[in-house]
């Protein structure tokens, strides 16, 4: 059991430091690491396991490639909605935005940078890890996290399905990584969180991933599910309320506003989602963002993209569910606009749901 504890340590430290890792010398990274990590943790393998690389082979688990994402080697099948999709982000990981930070051609599984003198660097990552890659990427985190944004900005209204897809992708992965970590050292969850990217953008090849383009439409599928309210849902005893109530701001001003609910007896976890349109909330992880506000501005969570229950953060987490929220508006608003704030918590004791909250308000834009 010891040496058995010693080695995954070790596969998964060589993973964290090592500046190129290939597939096949981590092979062992799903197998003794991350689904032991799952399975401890009370996870779905079968489901979550997905979204960090994790493929079962028989009664293997192993990890996949970038070569994964080439289209004569897709290991699942993509239907017309898949193909789609795979399209829209062909069209995000060449696309000239990228120009500066990293573009990825997915038909040779290649990075493409920018280097000394405007000359065109291309690095082969086929053998990569598909949930991560090479860690000299680090570098270009920033410049990478500000042309997806960006990116997003101009296109938010062309390709609508991808932003839903990344936003699927980002909570999907942010919640695994958060429970599988639980359980860890903090100095070791510190280094596993950033390896997989927790609260980043995630990589063109990420993405590209055949899998996680199959969960997500599968996950988009609707289900004959019936809606039941919970206790406390919206209405004369709903308990989330947002202050100021009446909010004026200005085209590139940042307007602050107070999240107030009643102290959270008997509970202990909460999903927390915020949306703010033509705006960005710069104190909120992304991964408790909705973008689209299709979820944090309507009732119930039958159709969330990942359920409320499996996004859920522990109480005692730091700073968790947020207080205030931080509203920069943006600088292509008008005078006379009113852009909504919505927000939602779901809470839970133990896996049980106890309320729903729901509350918006709306910022006028003043000249």
């Amino acid at each position: 059991m010891r040496y058995a504890l010693v080695s995954a340590l070790g596969l998964l430290v060589f993973a964290l430091v090592s500046p190129i890792v290939s597939a096949s010398q981590t092979q062992g990274l799903c197998a003794n690491v991350i689904v032991p990590q799952m399975q401890q943790a009370g996870l779905d393998v079968a489901e979550y396991a997905t979204v960090l690389g994790c493929e079962q082979n028989s009664n293997l688990w192993i990890q996949r490639t970038v070569a994964q994402s080439q289209d004569d080697r897709w290991p699942v099948n993509l239907d017309d909605a898949g193909h789609s999709l795979m399209q829209d982000v062909d069209d995000l990981s060449v696309s000239d935005v990228f120009s500066y930070s990293v573009r990825f051609d997915r038909a040779t599984s290649e990075i493409v940078t920018v280097g000394a003198g405007g000359s065109i660097n291309r690095t082969d990552i086929s053998d990569q890890l598909i949930s991560t890659g090479p860690n000299w990427l680090n570098n270009y985190v920033d410049d990478y996290a500000r042309d997806i944004e960006l990116y997003l900005l101009n296109t938010a209204g062309d390709n609508p399905e991808l932003i839903e897809y990344i936003q699927w992708f980002m909570a999907r992965r942010d919640a695994t990584l958060q429970v599988t970590s639980g359980n860890m050292n903090p100095m070791s969850a510190t280094a596993f969180l950033s390896n997989w990217g927790y609260m980043q953008w995630p990589w063109p090849w990420q993405l590209a991933d055949p899998h996680n383009i199959v969960d997500y439409i599968a996950t988009m599928q609707p289900q004959p599910t019936q809606v039941i309210p919970a206790s406390g849902s919206n209405g004369e005893n709903a308990s989330l309320t947002l202050a100021p109530t009446d909010v004026t701001g200005r085209p590139g001003e940042t307007v602050t506003l107070n999240v107030n609910y009643p102290p959270l007896q008997g509970i202990h976890s909460v999903a927390f989602m915020v949306y703010s349109e033509k705006s960005f909330v710069s104190n909120v992880p992304m991964a408790l963002v909705d973008t689209e506000g299709d979820f944090a501005c309507t009732e119930g969570s039958t159709n969330d993209i990942v359920r409320p229950v499996d996004r859920a953060v522990d109480l005692t987490t730091l700073d968790y569910p947020p207080n205030r929220l931080d509203i920069e508006i943006s600088n292509e608003v008008a005078p006379g606009d009113r852009l909504a704030v919505c927000v939602e918590m779901v809470g839970f004791s133990l896996d049980r749901e106890v309320f729903a909250w729901n509350a918006r308000i709306d910022i006028k834009i003043a000249s």
